[in-house]
């Protein structure tokens, strides 16, 4: 049998930060945290990923913002749209 302290599920929750160098992974910069997020995902290690609504709308927002002062391509909010619907179809997305 598995003791409780073993099936206990890790919440890792996603901020902004987080969710803006995923949505930019070709950035040299941002390799060590989509290295991290991709072991998590990939491996069964005891943590779940959760994508708190405001940090999905915060960013968002930021997108669209910057995407209007042409500091930023749209593929940023298309990185962003589909991290979510991956996060979502897995169930990770905390709302």
């Amino acid at each position: 049998m598995y003791r409780t302290s073993e099936l206990k599920i890790k919440k890792l929750l996603l901020d902004t930060g987080i969710l803006g160098q995923l949505c930019h992974p070709r950035k040299s910069h941002n390799k060590p945290v989509v290295d991290w997020v991709t072991k998590i995902v990939t491996q069964a290690n005891g943590f779940q990923l959760c994508l708190p609504e405001i940090a999905d709308y915060e960013l968002r927002r930021k997108f669209i913002h910057l995407i209007k002062k042409q500091q930023v391509d749209e593929i940023s909010l298309t990185r962003l749209n589909q991290l979510v619907k991956a996060i979502a179809s897995v169930g990770w997305v905390e709302r």
